[in-house]
């Protein structure tokens, strides 16, 4: 043990692994005084098993401009931290200022002319709580005056999930002393070493890469849960929600908790499996209902839809597609709270969990009692907004990630909960007649028709591979953009992997 810490305090005074903290200084005379979040942080801590080589991509200096601030807060700023995942960093797009962080930044400045508030987008792809923790945890020391918290999506299939490849078994306790590592110089000595000898034969990264997380970080063999599973990924979500909480609360600093939203309305379960205990030929009776109700509804039949769909429902009450059939003969009779119900059973139900289900909102409104914290309720305020309260496509590009509509929706119902629960100032100093259209914050963003092409681009080719497989829905993405012809490969695989149709599907 004496030689380990004599090892840690050598490597640190020779300043090994500086470039690896996730807040450094920056070494121009234009960063004087100033620090940025490091990507390369995330990188070989949450990344390392990409199957490519990106140990080229490290640099000795790294600065990421879109995620400075200054190390010490100026007299009389607000400073506010983003923390979460792929959501908050603003996938796919490209820029981080495309994001409900951005947008909120803008919306600030306006109506709050006589404050200086600073948002600070930490959002990093694929994290699951364990990682949020981990990045919030240092965050503090940076004297933020609120974090504010998405977190949720990835409890399964996110780094350290109970469906993740990327793991250290089911045991919290292993994973956080995992994450606590992280901050070893000898434990990061040990990662670069393992980096290097694994990256010696792979593929430089780049864009052209096209790395899927979801196929490096899910094993095809593991990619459901089962009730334990499920419970475990509770138990770990709330545990880090209440850690999180916790550590801010003792320091002095506020925390926002928020719901989770998804596409409900238009995005399939992926993955449909029979209950336990279903005999043969009670699989082969909903089978047949499925398939004659699919047949029924693509003939406008909605009576005999309902039917058959109900029928399935009845051989099997967990059966997700069965659901989201139903919901969608509900939603076209126009009878919304019936489709409503049995949109969120086909997410409840869906065997791959990409989309935080009801009981993880349940956990982070119960976290905010518990720990005396306000929680804002973003489900509502999305429904509101929604055609029939039904999000969809108007606010999602897919599963769970929001379309410029979506984060200008999220944005702008942060902004009046702070106000409300005058949490950045009293809410008599908030000037809502200085608000600007929509778009206004928008274009200011940096977001353009490039940007929206290469939004769409991305989520097309993620409905054509692991896991999703939604072949129909990719063509469509891919035709609005001309880029159906270019990706004919892609797309016959996936009508081939999926087993689905495969007829005029480009042309």
């Amino acid at each position: 043990m004496a030689l380990l810490l004599l090892l840690e305090g050598g490597l640190r005074l020779s300043g090994f692994g500086d470039q690896f903290e996730f807040v450094v200084s920056g070494t121009r005379p234009q960063d004087e005084g100033k620090v940025s979040l490091n990507t390369q942080y995330v990188a070989i801590h949450y990344f390392q098993h990409l199957p490519v080589n990106i140990s080229k991509l490290f640099t000795n200096q790294p600065w990421y401009e879109d995620t400075e601030f200054t190390r010490k807060k100026q007299p009389g700023v607000y400073r506010i931290f983003m923390v979460g995942a792929s959501t908050t960093r603003g996938f796919p797009y490209t820029d981080r200022r495309i994001s409900y962080s951005g947008l909120l930044q803008g919306i600030l400045n306006d109506v709050l002319p006589g404050k200086r508030v600073e948002v600070v987008n930490a959002g990093y792809d694929a994290l699951s709580s364990f990682g949020i923790l981990d990045l919030a945890s240092q965050l503090m020391d940076y004297e933020p005056d609120l974090l504010v918290v998405y977190s949720g999506h990835n409890e399964f299939i996110g780094h350290f999930g109970v469906n993740s490849a990327v793991n250290y078994g089911q045991n919290r306790g292993v994973i956080r002393l995992a994450t606590f590592l992280f901050h070893s110089r000898v434990y990061l000595a040990l990662e670069r070493m393992g980096l290097w000898l694994k990256s010696r034969n792979r593929e430089d990264a780049n864009r052209e890469s096209q790395v899927n997380l979801f196929r490096a970080m899910l094993s095809e063999e593991n990619t459901v849960w089962d009730e334990p599973l499920h419970a475990e990924a509770e138990r770990n979500y709330k545990a880090n929600l209440k850690d999180l909480v916790k550590k801010a609360k003792v320091r002095g600093i506020q925390v926002l908790l928020l719901t989770l939203v998804s596409n409900l309305r238009d995005f399939a379960p992926i993955r449909s499996e029979f209950s336990d205990g279903i005999p043969p030929g009670q699989r082969q009776l909903l089978e047949d209902s499925m398939k004659q109700g699919r047949d029924a509804l693509d003939q406008e039949q909605y009576q005999a839809a309902l039917k058959h769909f109900r029928a399935a429902v009845q051989q099997d009450e967990h059966y997700a597609a069965a659901h989201y059939q139903l919901g969608r003969t509900y939603d076209r009779l126009n009878q919304i709270e019936k489709a409503k119900f049995h949109y969120e059973q086909a997410r409840e139900h869906d065997r791959l969990h990409l989309r935080a289900c009801l009981r993880f909102n349940q956990i982070v409104k119960d976290v905010g009692g518990e720990e005396g914290v306000p929680v804002l309720d973003l489900v509502p305020r999305v429904e509101a907004v929604s055609k029939n309260g039904l999000p969809g496509r108007d606010l999602f590009l897919e599963h769970v990630h929001p379309n410029i509509n979506g984060h200008m929706v999220m944005a702008d119902s942060i902004a009046r909960f702070l106000a409300k629960q005058e949490m950045v100032a009293p809410e008599a100093q908030w000037q809502w007649d200085r608000l600007r259209p929509a778009r206004n914050y928008v274009l200011q963003t940096g977001f353009d028709r490039s940007q929206y092409l290469n939004a769409q681009y991305t989520v097309g080719r993620l409905y054509l591979e692991f896991p999703f497989y939604q072949c129909r829905e990719g063509v469509a993405v891919l035709k609005e953009i001309g880029k159906a012809e270019a990706e004919r490969f892609s797309i016959d695989n996936c009508f081939q992997v999926s087993g689905k149709e495969n007829s005029n599907h480009v042309d």
